[in-house]
């Protein structure tokens, strides 16, 4: 009689535990329980489960924190005011002196959730409407990186993915949920997804290379870009890895598919050409943007801790480094592009480029680029590496099991190990006992810290409930009254809540401090009465208590109180010199005064933001525009005109930029449809790859000299710091003198200045708070003097960043005249804009003296405008 294998009761237990999991997997993976026709749909819904749970939440406390109240006034902006009047981009009267409304940053968010106002009939208010499409914003993440996953690792490994997406902490610049629903900056990951369901569609035309998806890579590829600028940097890193990455596959695509996906490129690019052009055109209208992340080695140093990503589970970015091995190791499709592309996101983040690289030199739009931003590019591709390792590491579990256990059916070793097993089982026990005392009690962290998800809804917000009866107040004052006022808001730099205020109670408004959302770089920052004047402004709602003379007390509403400015004027100019301005029309985008009795030195200084499209007339005849400051010497925000007796009219028009990229994105449709006509009865693609065998040799070679003579150029323009200042700037003048701590200073290289042991440099100077500007940089040896010629210019343009903690002084002089000292503002305040006004001087070689003295030797420029 055969002895049979004894089994103890722990691991008969523990068996029939694995055995009951592995059934259940089994049972959720085939989803046999449920009709043919809705399996499909189980990996889809467990993907989403997590932004299904949440919604809800989102939807009733309706997230209002940071950036959420400015996009949820750019959304109401954009469809009761610029839909209406039939567009889909321009000037808005609502902050300050105005601002481009959606041409310098794209319209993409406010047609994501224009689509939910839609779809919900309008019966929701708008801020309710914004959240139901914040809510189907977390649908739409986690669907789209299932969507991607599931194309290259499977469904498993893509619905973890989507789970590790969701529950992705985040944090400033890198995605996540810090980023997207605490700090509101959602766009980003709108096009980040958007990018994802493109990348997805371009792979199939490259499989398959149907027409459809041809034309919804397109489209998907144009959402992407008309939501966020960052998805130029995404799609021109990916496509060209999405193509080597098939390139290296046993089935290679065909030429036509590799004509096809870049087809779908340039059709999604043209159809963004009315947006694109125009910003690009104009990115000296833009703020400077984004940090410089750390050093190489950091990063390398971050990399190798599995630190990456900050607030993001370590052992999650192990997995992700590990599923990018294993998917180039075992050649899976997909493996090059993702693996490729995270590492070279990480590097690209760090501060390489300009650090070391100086590619800022040959490119000096670089530094509007984030580059840090490209975090959140990795992190598409590093959560589906980790989701393939986790479902690696699941299968490879149950395969081990599924081993040992066939192996102790069968075999005398596995009698023994049995045996070995019964006898140690209180041994195991004790085991797990001990490690169930060392990882529970951190599992409240983990949750607290990675899986706790928190909404910050309107009711959460500082001041919201005082702010309801200013609302009400402001919003009846408004009904009852047609004067062009507009209501200023005092609170902490950084709370943006007052920036919605419009949607509530229909009143353009001036936010002390930072404006988020808009890289327009002529909105100001501080409060002073000649700014308050020039605003318009008739109240100042404050969380502060002002005792500014031209401030008197109306009322309070809780913690928050409500004052008149005395000195308020409706009129949105002034006429300087003799004459008088009557305003006969006023509207967004035109303004016409009647100009009568000026003489000689009359100029009339227009209270509205400068800006290319606009174009000044009287009685017709285009006259030219200067920009002028708002007080002093500081601000040159606002524009001017020699003023005559006519007509003056104000009018926003399209310019050269503007028409070219309409026309690039009407031709684009016609164009596209006649070349996929024309490909159906005429095999030109065969043709020409016919054309390109025969000519194999020399493309080649040429393919390999064009990158080779571009990487030579570019390197030789990084060695030369010209390009660093444009060519108005004083820097470059040979009749420019200037003298540090009292040595006189000689000229080495182009914007590099010798002054004794010192240097005075152009660089790449990193703003602690926000941006990287481009200028010239002097140490905090003495005061810094520079003399200039005046020559033929109206005025001197001048900007200047200070460091943190940081005070100094800056003022010029003209001929013996101060033309304006000022104590330079805080860090706060980001880069500031000086202007010296220079048009009253006689003689062109009279020497413009500049003097600066601590704090602006950190970074500064000045400019010629002539």
């Amino acid at each position: 009689m055969t002895e049979r294998p004894t089994t103890s009761l722990a691991e008969g237990a523990a068996a029939s535990w694995a055995g009951r999991l592995k059934a259940a997997f089994a049972r959720c993976s085939s989803a046999t329980w449920i009709a043919p026709k809705w399996r499909s749909l189980v990996p889809w819904l467990l993907a989403i489960l997590p932004a299904l749970l949440v919604a809800p939440e989102i939807i009733s406390k309706i997230p209002m924190s940071r950036d959420h109240a400015t996009h949820l006034f750019k959304v109401w902006h954009f469809w009761t005011e610029l839909v209406p009047s039939g567009r889909l981009r321009g000037w808005s009267p609502y902050w300050v002196f105005g601002f481009p409304s959606d041409e310098l940053v794209p319209c993409g968010g406010e047609l994501w959730v224009g689509l939910f106002r839609g779809l919900t009939v309008g019966l929701l208010p708008w801020d309710r409407t914004y959240a139901v499409a914040f809510a189907a914003l977390m649908v739409l993440e986690c669907a789209s990186t299932f969507a991607l996953t599931r194309r290259f690792f499977g469904p498993t490994a893509a619905v973890l993915a989507a789970w590790i997406t969701f529950y992705d902490n985040g944090e400033m610049l890198e995605g996540g949920w810090t980023w997207h629903t605490y700090w509101g900056v959602w766009p980003v990951t709108l096009a980040a997804s958007l990018a994802q369901l493109c990348i997805l569609k371009l792979d199939e035309v490259l499989v398959s290379g149907r027409s459809r998806d041809v034309l919804g890579a397109a489209l998907l590829f144009a959402g992407a870009l008309l939501t966020h600028q960052l998805t130029l940097v995404l799609f021109a890193m990916v496509t060209p890895l999405l193509m080597v990455d098939h390139a290296l596959r046993k089935d290679r695509p065909t030429a036509l598919g590799y004509a096809k996906v870049v087809s779908a490129v340039v059709f999604g690019t043209s159809l963004c050409g009315f947006y694109l052009i125009p910003f690009l055109a104009r990115t000296d209208q833009t703020m400077d943007l984004g940090w410089l992340h750390e050093p190489l080695a950091e990063v390398s140093k971050r990399f190798v801790e599995f630190r990456t990503f900050q607030k993001s589970w370590a052992p999650l970015q192990l997995l992700g480094i590990i599923g990018g091995v294993w998917a180039l190791t075992r050649r899976k499709p997909g493996g090059v592009l993702f693996a490729a592309t995270c590492a070279a996101c990480v590097f690209f983040a760090s501060d390489v480029l300009v650090r070391s690289l100086h590619l800022e030199r040959a490119w000096p739009t670089l530094v509007k680029v984030e580059v840090n931003r490209l975090l959140l590019v990795a992190k598409l591709f590093w959560w589906p590496l980790a989701g393939f390792a986790l479902e690696r590491l699941w299968h490879a579990g149950l395969r081990r099991t599924r081993m040992t256990s066939d192996a102790g059916r069968s075999t005398a070793f596995g009698i023994q190990l049995r045996q070995l097993g019964t006898r140690h089982a209180g041994i195991a026990a004790v085991g797990l006992g001990l490690g169930a005392l060392m990882v529970v009690p951190g599992w409240k962290h983990l949750y607290d810290t990675q899986l706790q998800k928190a909404v910050s809804g309107q009711t959460d917000q500082k001041y919201w409930a005082d702010y309801q009866g200013v609302l009400e107040w402001s919003k009846r004052l408004r009904d009852s009254s047609t004067e062009p006022y507009r209501i200023a808001y005092d609170t902490w730099r950084g709370d943006h809540l007052s920036t919605a205020w419009p949607v509530y109670n229909g009143t353009v408004m001036y936010k002390f401090g930072y404006t988020p959302t808009q890289i327009y770089n002529k909105l100001p920052m501080i409060a002073t009465p000649a700014l308050l004047e020039a605003s318009s402004v008739k109240y100042v709602v404050s969380a502060n208590d002002l005792k500014w003379p031209s401030l008197e007390f109306e009322r309070k509403f809780g913690s928050l109180s409500v004052y008149e400015f005395t000195r308020y004027s409706p009129n949105p100019f002034r006429l300087t010199g003799p004459g008088q301005a009557e305003l006969l029309e006023s509207d967004a985008e035109h303004l016409r005064l009647r100009l009568s009795g000026t003489g000689n030195g009359s100029r009339l200084r227009l209270h509205v933001g400068a800006y290319p499209r606009w174009e000044a007339r009287i009685d017709g005849q285009p006259v030219p525009t200067s920009t002028v400051t708002v007080d002093g010497i500081e601000d040159p925000f606002l524009m001017e005109v020699a003023a005559h007796d006519g007509e003056l009219t104000l009018d926003y028009v399209y310019r050269a930029a503007d028409w070219i990229g309409l026309f690039v994105t009407w031709l684009s449709i016609p164009v596209f449809g006649f070349v996929w006509w024309l490909g159906g009865r005429v095999d030109w693609f065969h043709e020409g790859s016919a054309w390109v065998q025969r000519r194999a040799g020399r493309l080649a070679l040429l393919s390999t000299a064009v990158p080779l003579a571009g990487a030579i150029w570019v390197a030789s323009r990084t060695e030369d710091r010209r390009h660093l200042l444009p060519p108005d700037s004083i820097f470059h003048e040979d009749g420019l003198h200037m003298n540090l701590a009292g040595v006189d200073c000689k000229r080495l290289a182009p914007l590099d200045f010798e002054c004794g042991p010192h240097r005075v440099t152009a660089e790449a100077v990193a703003d602690a708070v926000w941006g990287v500007h481009l200028c010239m940089q002097a140490p905090g040896a003495g005061p810094l003097r520079l003399s200039v010629p005046v020559g033929d210019a109206q005025f001197i343009w001048g900007a200047y960043a200070v460091p943190k903690k940081a005070k100094g002084t800056l003022g010029a002089t003209l001929a013996g005249k101060s033309l304006g000292h000022i104590n330079t503002r805080p860090h706060v305040f980001r880069r500031q804009f000086v202007q010296f006004d220079v048009r009253d001087h006689v003689d062109p070689n009279a020497p413009l003296l500049i003097s600066m003295g601590g704090a602006p030797l950190n970074c500064f420029d000045f400019r010629r405008v002539r």
